[in-house]
């Protein structure tokens, strides 16, 4: 659900569906690298600069073939790069691509903390299933996506089965 905007936006970019339309590996090549770049950048607010060599290995390319791929975005207007052939690359990306949901993400070691207190408060048992969970999952009665957050009030121990088929529903629905 994360990144549904992101789909929407880049299957109604006329000039990305041109690139990627050409088909074969290097339409598909692009598409791949088009996504990775969004996953590097979308969190920091749309632009972001790294050192061409971490780019490099964020992208998994060679910088000569990385370059190239920027460049071709760049000159369709899909992305804004600056310093292309310095030692750092500054690459921004338009605003709808940008993730809303950033600042609902904690950190892993207080998802830690919270996951050991809940799974304790519910004796391990999956709250949708009622059975004793060998590896639970913590799971928010009302999911973020559709407002809810992180108090103990709002989050239970789950089953994978469970957890992954209530999804993004809520509670009511699941059931």
């Amino acid at each position: 659900m994360k990144w549904f905007k992101h789909m929407v936006a880049s299957w109604n970019d006329e000039e990305l569906a041109k690139l990627v339309g050409k088909g074969g590996m290097e339409g598909l090549a692009m598409y791949g690298f088009y996504w990775r770049v969004i996953e590097v950048v979308a969190p920091h607010g749309g632009k972001v600069t790294y050192p061409t060599l971490t780019w490099a290995h964020y992208c998994g390319l060679k910088i000569p073939v990385m370059n190239g791929m920027f460049l071709r975005l760049h000159s369709l207007g899909i992305f804004k790069i600056e310093n292309l052939n310095g030692d750092e690359i500054c690459v921004a990306i338009p605003e709808t691509l940008v993730r809303e949901d950033e600042g609902t993400r904690l950190p892993w070691h207080i998802w830690k903390e919270i996951r050991v207190r809940i799974f304790s408060r519910d004796n391990y048992v999956c709250r949708y299933c009622q059975r004793v969970v060998p590896r639970p999952e913590c799971d928010h009665v009302v999911p973020v996506s559709r407002g809810g957050g992180h108090d103990d009030a709002n989050l239970v121990t789950a089953c994978q089965p469970c957890n992954r088929s209530k999804s993004s529903k809520m509670a009511e629905e699941y059931r």
